[in-house]
């Protein structure tokens, strides 16, 4: 398998990570989560929760309750799927990287109206 021609690094500073947070209110576990998702080489793009936790060392409640608020907000999509000689399970999806920099593109925008609204923000000061 070859590596992504590019990889998403959401925590690779505090201030990145802050900023992306803060944005798409996400908690740190969140951003962890589904920056392993979002990094997925294509074929294998769609992951079980059962591999999430195999992979992170993470109990499969705290997975479970992460992949939920991931899907509340957007970010990841979840479809049932059949693997081979095991039972049919849910697999999860984060959004493509295009689809990710537009969602960020639109919370700066509403952030910055947000603030323009209430007077905090002056038209061409951004």
């Amino acid at each position: 398998m070859s590596p992504p021609e590019y990889m998403v690094e959401l925590t690779a500073t505090g201030e990145v990570e802050s900023h992306v947070r803060y944005l798409l209110g996400l908690t740190p576990s969140q951003l962890r989560l589904f920056e392993v998702l979002i990094n997925r080489v294509d074929e294998e793009r769609s992951v079980s929760s059962r591999h999430l936790q195999e992979e992170l060392g993470l109990d499969s409640s705290v997975i479970t309750r992460t992949l939920t608020a991931l899907m509340n907000k957007g970010l990841v999509s979840r479809r049932y799927m059949l693997t081979g000689e095991s039972a049919p399970r849910y697999h999860y999806t984060a959004l493509t990287v295009e689809d990710f920099n537009n969602k960020v593109y639109e919370s700066v925008t509403e952030l910055e109206n947000n603030l323009i609204a209430a007077g905090l923000l002056k038209v061409g000061d951004s």
